[in-house]
């Protein structure tokens, strides 16, 4: 089994995929995080690094996507992918804009951030089939470099790229 997925990861380096700190025992060994950003990484090479949006590229063009879907919100101003989405509402803003019927979005506030994180993370999960890589409750969210900052990031880039192509 590993010779065959060797075979794969070297056909998809062959594709131009730098694949980073995944061989072949992480994924049959079943390595969630390693095949998640692996999988990540496909997508960026494939699917997003190819999108444009008024010439911006890639994360760019995503980030003025997200800038214009959540514009309508209150107490939401995404600026980036890290401090504008630490208190939850640009995440419930972007599900609600595109399924209102799963948000409700009227009754959240600002001063829940962990409540908000969990509601979008919970709905996304449950009617999106987009998986929950990170509980919120309790989690730090900062501008360190931590590794729940680094797994926050990834979920946000996960989660918005299931948005992107809805």
């Amino acid at each position: 089994m590993i010779a065959n997925v060797n075979k794969a990861l070297h056909y998809i380096e062959s594709k131009g995929v730098h694949l980073v700190s995944i061989g072949p025992e992480q994924i049959v060994d079943g390595n969630t995080k390693m095949i998640l950003g692996m999988i990540w990484t496909i997508i960026l090479r494939f699917c997003i690094q190819d999108i444009t949006v008024e010439e911006l590229h890639a994360k760019e063009g995503l980030l003025l996507w997200c800038q214009r879907k959540t514009a309508p919100y209150n107490n939401v101003n995404v600026q980036n992918f890290h401090m504008s989405w630490k208190d939850g509402l640009a995440f419930c803003a972007l599900i609600h804009r595109h399924r209102p019927e799963l948000i409700d979005y009227a009754k959240l506030s600002k001063d829940n951030p962990i409540q908000n994180l969990n509601y979008a993370f919970d709905v996304a999960e449950k009617y999106l089939d987009i998986p929950k890589m990170l509980d919120a409750e309790g989690k730090p969210i900062s501008r360190r470099g931590s590794i729940v900052h680094l797994t926050f990031k990834n979920t946000i880039m996960n989660v918005l790229f299931a948005f992107f192509v809805c």
